[in-house]
This record gives C-alpha cells, structure tokens and sequence, in this order.
C-alpha cells in the first residue's frame, strides 16, 4: 500500500493522521472510539508496512513493466500506422480518418498513462478525485471506451460482411458495445461529487481525544469506490462477451479459408507458423484475452489499488494493434479471400518480413496466386 498511515504530533499537541486507505482505519467519533483507534496506530503502521514488502514486487512490476509494455504496444501501432498510409493512400477517405483518429486517441491514451505512471505521490484509487485530476485521471478509460468502441465496430462490420448481414450484426451487439461507454462518464460524475463533498486528505484529532474535525462521510465514499470498481468490472465482462462472439464466429468463419488445401488466402505453400498468426488477429483473439486478463488483474488487486488500472489500459493498445495488423494484412493475402469487402491495396506494397523489408508487385503475388 502506497500511503501508510504515518502518525506525526504538532507542537500544539494535535495528531495527524495521513490516511491512505480509508477501509483500513476506521472513523471515530466518540471519546472511547478515539482512544482505542489511537492505540491501534502502531499495528497499522505495522501491518501496512508488511503489505508494503510483500507487495513490492507487484508494485515494481505495476509502476515500470506495465507502462512500458503499454508503451511497446504503442511503438507497434505507430509502424503499423505508417505502413498503412504508405500502402494503402487509395483508400476511401472515411477509412482514412478512421484509422488516424484510431492512432490519435491511443497517442493520447498513451500520454496520459505515461503521466500517471511517472508522476510522484499518487494516490492509490482507481479514481482520483481532486479538482483537476478527475479530468486527467478519467482521461485514460475515455480513450480506453473509445478505442474499444471503434474495434468492436470494426470486427463486428467485418463478422457482417462475411456473413452478408453487417446491419443486424451490428445491431444485434451495439447495445452491449454502448454500454462499455459508460464507464468513464460515471467514474467523472462519482469523482466530482466525491469532491464536492471535500474528500480529506489528514484526519485531525486534538490531545483530548475528544472527537474529529473531519465531516467526511465515509460510507459514502466506500459505497462509491465499490460501484466504480463494480461497474469497471461489468464493462470488462461485457467486453469478454462482444470480443469472443466475435472471435468464435469469425473463427468458425474463416477456419477453412485458412487451414484448408488449397486455401482462400494463402499459397499451398505456406508456414503453418503464418496462417496461425494472421488467423489470430485478424478474428480479434488477441483482444479477447486482454479483456480476460484484465478481469482477473481487477479481480486480483484491492478496491483502491492503481497496478490493476495500468495493466487494464495495455487492453487499448491491444484493440488499435488488431484493427491496424487486419487492414495492412491485404498486402499478403489473396484480395478475393477474407477481405474482400475493404479496398484492393495499390500496386507497389512494402510487405513486412523477418529482419528485411521487400517490394513486391501485387500483379506478381496474383500470379503465384493463380498458380497454386
């Protein structure tokens, strides 16, 4: 735990007590009460140091690796967003804008979670609630709802086409891809009020024990922490929920057109290696299993601890980098297999291989095509 409880006495006598988890150190409000917390101070300060070693690992991995993770993924989507411009220039200007948006609001996701991670003295809540930081610390999991917005669309369009009825798939999962908007819209709402109410930052009691000056009510502030925390989970859950439907059938779709002899998509010649990796992203399998692995992170850390949140924004790379890693897959696959429906690439295409780069003409790769 980041903020232990440090007890420290003014010259006047009065004794402040920096709280740093608020369902560690009950409030008091009776003479008794006051006495008999004080005296539990030293096994606080105890038991919170001890949780502190213990968790010095997961927090050295949650303050370094996760960000840095987070910031490798992003170094991915910038080369994929540059590979596609260069490729793909002839693409409708709709799908243009969509995939610079896409990479601008990750840049954005990315910056924001950079600032947080190396800021000093942050709290532990998964939201902050003082004056300007309620913006900055929302800002995150509005680029997150975003991204996952646009992702979601595109796979279920692509899950549409494929099966000649993108309007009722869509349809049919749009209310579950809304819903996952919402988070970042209550958590501002939760903080703001949380503010309002002027969340403390120091418990005061004076040298007569006689009561606290602090008005918080802290039930209210738990009760709100546990439905943030509640409703971050079900987002996570519907999200599992849109991203394997739409893996599983996908899947299901594609897995002759990838797997079988001859094959749709690829030559006959072709790694297994290779078809597994392009049938991989290109049915979102990769954002299904960061959407599980961020459940159980959430699951795993406390109410108010902040690792679960810097894991859960690697999720948002994941989405930009499937999206990104299916529309630049045109340059290897067969036009006429599973993207049909998205323009056909232009004649000179750099084609990304194992420590080299390489121009082909896509009338050649037609060819081989043709005589496999």
């Amino acid at each position: 735990m980041a903020n232990a409880l440090s007890p420290r006495t003014t010259t006047s006598g009065i004794c402040l007590l920096h709280v740093g988890d608020w369902d560690t150190f009950p409030m008091v409000s009776t003479e008794a009460e006051c006495s008999a917390s004080l005296g539990l101070v030293p096994f606080f300060c105890a038991l919170n140091e001890l949780q502190a070693f213990n968790s010095s690992f997961v927090g050295w991995m949650s303050n370094f690796v996760a960000p840095f993770a987070c910031a490798g993924i992003w170094g991915l989507t910038l080369i994929q967003t540059l590979v596609y411009f260069f490729n793909y220039h002839r693409d409708p200007l709709p799908l243009k804008f969509y995939v610079g948006a896409l990479w601008l609001v990750e840049t954005l996701h990315q910056g924001s979670i950079t600032y947080i991670a190396t800021t000093p003295n942050r709290t532990d809540l998964i939201l902050f609630t003082r004056g300007s930081d309620i913006i900055l610390n929302v800002l995150p999991y509005l680029c997150l709802a975003y991204i996952t917005f646009m992702a979601q669309l595109f796979f279920a369009y692509k899950l549409g086409k494929l099966l000649h009825m993108p309007s009722a798939t869509i349809l049919c999962l749009l209310p579950f891809i809304l819903f996952q908007l919402t988070i970042p819209v209550h958590m501002f709402v939760t903080g703001r009020q949380l503010h309002l109410l002027g969340w403390p930052k120091t418990m005061v009691y004076s040298d007569k024990f006689q009561t606290t000056v602090n008005t918080f009510d802290r039930t209210y502030f738990s009760k709100a922490l546990i439905i943030q925390r509640n409703h971050l989970v079900a987002a996570l859950v519907t999200a599992i929920f849109v991203n394997c439907t739409l893996a599983g059938l996908l899947g299901s779709h594609l897995w002759q057109w990838y797997f079988r002899t001859p094959s749709l998509v690829f030559k006959s010649t072709t790694p297994l290696f290779y078809r597994i990796t392009f049938f991989s992203f290109n049915i979102g399998i990769w954002s299904a299993i960061g959407a599980v692995l961020s459940l159980i992170l959430v699951m795993y850390f406390p109410n108010n601890n902040v690792s679960a949140m810097k894991h859960i924004q690697a999720l948002s790379s994941l989405y930009a980098s499937s999206v990104l890693a299916n529309l630049n897959a045109r340059a290897t696959q067969n036009p006429t297999g599973a993207h049909v429906f998205l323009p056909v690439p232009k004649d000179e295409t750099i084609v990304l291989e194992p420590l080299r780069f390489r121009v082909q003409s896509s009338q050649t790769i037609s060819t081989i095509w043709k005589d496999a």
